[in-house]
């Protein structure tokens, strides 16, 4: 599982493990549904705090943009939850 765990170290290393999934699907077209639910566990004010926040935007813009056949809601809830964290976060 890719749990944001306790820390940054859990949120390290979720952030790798669906970084490294994320290549094997665009290159090798590797099929993991619970990519963008795992993604979006990450999404909570700690990830922004910890050294390895580039990483994990720079993950989430690429993982949303590079499927052209994701649903408007689940883009929809993404953008929610960054407007949230965006009020919340200094």
């Amino acid at each position: 599982s890719t749990s944001g765990g306790g820390g940054s170290g859990g949120a390290l290393t979720s952030i790798l493990a669906l970084d490294g999934l994320f290549v094997l699907m665009l290159d090798h077209r590797l099929e993991y549904p619970r990519f963008y639910d795992s993604l979006y566990s990450l999404l909570h004010p700690r990830v922004l705090y910890t050294k390895h926040r580039t990483r994990f935007l720079r993950l989430l813009s690429r993982g949303l943009q590079s499927n052209t056949m994701l649903p408007a809601y689940v883009v929809a809830s993404f953008c929610k939850r960054l407007c949230r964290l965006g009020l919340s976060c200094p």
